[in-house]
């Protein structure tokens, strides 16, 4: 019977006592979050329906005006590395260390619990409760958890801002800042950080000119690939996705 209804908010809501928040909430919103809690997946909005809700009317005119304004000039002062993309900028924390487990157990957002306290509750005819409750540490939390960068930043400092952002066909600012670690055993070079840095960026650009650059990304594959690039290099390489899909 609950997959036949899109009743998984007020559940919600219920189980956190907060069903009075769930009857004043805009009606819009509302039906909004009940059609992405839906059990049945043919039921949930894809992300492009979703966009074209009318409660991100405002949202998105907010976004286009931002996209116009100029730089601010605390924007303009940030580090360059945070004008990368954030997968790249997290790929790079990892290997400086990042442990995103180490920060949230600090934070107590993961908890240890025997495996027999996620047992289902079970009642009785009786009344009596044979397991224990729902333990806390499934309940949502919604603290969020800043991961530092000072130490990639550290790492990254001495770099110069031409590896940020690599001019490929300009001999002034040749693509390549680390010729003398592609000596090294692939083992070390996958894990030294500035190497790494160096190879996305460099990669990056290549993928974005692609087809154009179909010669020099077989170079510098031929050297190494770096393994966050790894999925659509090879791609290219192979030739198994349309031209301009990167």
């Amino acid at each position: 019977a609950f997959g036949k209804s899109n009743g998984a908010l007020e559940k919600i809501a219920r189980e956190h006592q907060c069903h009075e928040r769930y009857v004043q909430m805009d009606q819009r919103l509302r039906q909004l979050l009940e059609s992405c809690l839906s059990v049945l997946p043919k039921r949930r909005p894809l992300p492009g329906e979703l966009l074209e809700h009318p409660i991100f009317e405002e949202v998105l005119l907010d976004l286009k005006k931002q996209k116009m304004q100029p730089l601010s000039p605390e924007t303009e002062h940030l580090p360059l590395l945070l004008r990368c993309p954030l997968s790249q900028i997290y790929h790079l924390w990892q290997l400086a260390g990042g442990d995103v487990q180490a920060e949230l157990k600090k934070e107590g957002l993961i908890r240890s619990e025997a495996p027999i306290l996620g047992l289902p509750q079970i009642v009785r005819l009786s009344g009596a409760s044979v397991c224990p409750g729902r333990s806390q540490a499934q309940l949502m939390d919604d603290r969020v958890v800043p991961l530092r960068l000072k130490a990639l930043l550290q790492r990254l400092s001495g770099l110069p801002a031409a590896v940020y952002f690599p001019l490929l066909h300009s001999p002034r600012f040749p693509a390549h800042f680390a010729r003398e670690l592609q000596e090294l055993p692939l083992v070390i070079r996958e894990k030294d950080i500035e190497y790494q840095f160096q190879r996305v960026r460099l990669f990056a650009r290549l993928l974005q000119g692609y087809p154009h650059t179909a010669e020099q990304l077989q170079r510098e594959a031929a050297v190494d690939v770096p393994p966050l690039l790894r999925g659509p290099i090879w791609a290219a390489l192979l030739e198994v996705v349309p031209n301009g899909s990167y």
